[in-house]
């Protein structure tokens, strides 16, 4: 538990939850003009699969997001945040397609992970000096 930085953890979820909500609303809106509105709950596999692409940005973006705002061990708890979610997305809905499941649950941590390295490599990254 020593690991695990539950401030982080918290706002890094909140911050990357409203940015996931916004990228998210512009995707549903292009959804809507590309595919048009279908019925309630049943989903092609056309509208899957631009769902699951438009998916990975939010996956990094949480992970650079949750490795900024915590205060040590960026990289375990993004992946904390990783194993957790990807655990309420597997278990929450049925109605999702076993190869949109499977798909998401196998590209997902690693893209969480993606995102935690951007931010660390990012912010180690030496400082040019001019001299």
């Amino acid at each position: 538990m020593n690991n695990i930085d539950i401030r982080g953890l918290v706002l890094g979820y909140i911050v990357a939850s409203l940015g996931s909500i916004v990228f998210s609303m512009a995707v549903i809106f292009i959804s809507i003009i590309i595919f048009g509105l279908g019925e309630p709950g049943v989903f092609s596999n056309g509208e899957l699969i631009f769902t699951f692409l438009s998916s990975m940005p939010i996956a990094l973006w949480a992970g650079y997001i949750i490795a900024r705002i915590s205060k040590f061990n960026q990289m375990f708890n993004a992946l904390v945040f990783a194993v957790i979610s990807l655990m309420f997305f597997i278990f929450s809905d049925n109605e999702r397609p076993i190869w949109y499941i499977i798909s998401s649950a196998i590209v997902f941590i690693p893209l969480v992970w993606l995102g935690a390295d951007l931010y660390l490599k990012k912010a180690n990254k030496p400082l040019k000096q001019d001299f």
